[in-house]
């Protein structure tokens, strides 16, 4: 660790071999929290490299409690990094039962509320899912509901080592990226928002890095890790061959521009009200956000434009197909056999 945090004092860029000695120093509790805070510190001064980035996530995914899920390349995660300090409802949860209800796979990979008012396990959980399901189980629901919920801190372990430094610090590290980039069921497709709209290409080709099938990555120029009702948002559209950055505006396709008020909550009580509405298709705010990001979500599996999505995402809603993932997702975890 010496060594490492001297490079690091220097500014030096880590090799893969680097992080890998780092972190299993960490993993194995021979690692001070000093040390680990110097680590963390000392990443997020110099500036975390996309090769940096990708072996961090690589030594998470290899650690991680797998959940044994065929076909990962047919797998989407809508996990996102959370940590805008907007305290908008469960934008991207909400969007993983559109997108199931469209027809694809999701594995949402989430914990509870760390700076939000309510995270995606939290949400879950007040819905009647059962977020403590061994991992055969989660796969189960997967395989036949089309949706699972994977909660984080039953699949880490390993980074347990470093909650309290980072909880300490008090600032967002290269650990508040890794997290969505683990997925212990291995999607390779993913919808995934960030806090800080520096990092979206970066991210991007992390995960072009990491072997991604198609991913959408994004920060809107509001502020929020979700792709906006108020402003536009930036996108990084990544696929095996390239990266491409391109602006999304939401008046292009005929939404109104919403108040983020309209979409902030206090509390789990009115996280759930906004959650449910979008749901339902009860016209507001909360149901356009989520036709948009699910869009998105559904273009990460079909090569189609926006319009299709959109019409698909729609249909999702309307039909009660995403309604009614959810209402499986609920049976399914809950089924004791």
């Amino acid at each position: 660790m010496i060594d490492i945090l001297y490079k690091l004092s220097k500014k030096e860029n880590l090799s893969k071999e680097d992080i890998r000695k780092t972190l299993e120093t960490i993993a194995s509790n021979e690692a001070t929290e000093a040390q680990i805070g110097a680590f963390i510190m000392g990443m997020r001064l110099k500036g975390e490299t996309v090769e940096e980035i990708s072996e961090i996530a690589t030594f998470f995914r290899e650690k991680a409690l797998k959940v044994p899920v065929k076909n990962q390349e047919e797998l989407l995660d809508t996990c996102g990094t959370g940590g805008d300090g907007l305290h908008t409802f469960n934008v991207s949860t909400a969007s993983a039962f559109v997108i199931a209800g469209a027809g694809f796979k999701i594995a949402k990979h989430g914990n509870k509320s760390i700076s939000s008012k309510c995270g995606s396990a939290d949400i879950l959980e007040a819905l009647g899912v059962n977020i403590n399901l061994p991992p055969d189980k989660i796969a189960k629901c997967i395989e036949e509901v089309g949706i699972g919920f994977i909660y984080a801190p039953l699949h880490h372990s390993v980074m347990k080592n470093i909650a309290k430094p980072r909880k300490e610090l008090g600032i967002k590290s290269v650990f508040n990226l890794v997290g969505p980039l683990s997925n212990p069921a291995g999607a390779r497709r993913q919808i995934m928002g960030i806090y800080d709209i520096n990092l979206v290409e970066k991210i991007a080709y992390v995960l072009k890095e990491l072997g991604n099938v198609k991913s959408f990555v994004f920060s809107s120029f509001d502020g929020m890790d979700e792709i906006s009702i108020s402003s536009k948002t930036l996108i990084a559209k990544q696929t095996k061959e390239d990266v491409e950055i391109f602006e999304f505006d939401p008046e292009k396709y005929g939404f109104t521009l919403k108040n983020l008020e309209d979409i902030t909550v206090k509390n789990i009580e009115e996280s759930l009200n906004l959650f449910n509405m979008a749901l339902k298709g009860i016209v507001s705010a909360a149901l356009d956000i989520v036709l948009i990001n699910a869009s998105f979500g559904i273009m990460a599996f079909k090569d189609i434009e926006f319009k299709e999505a959109l019409e698909i995402a729609k249909d999702s809603i309307f039909s009660k197909k995403a309604l009614n993932k959810l209402e499986a997702l609920i049976e399914c975890s809950n089924d004791i056999k």
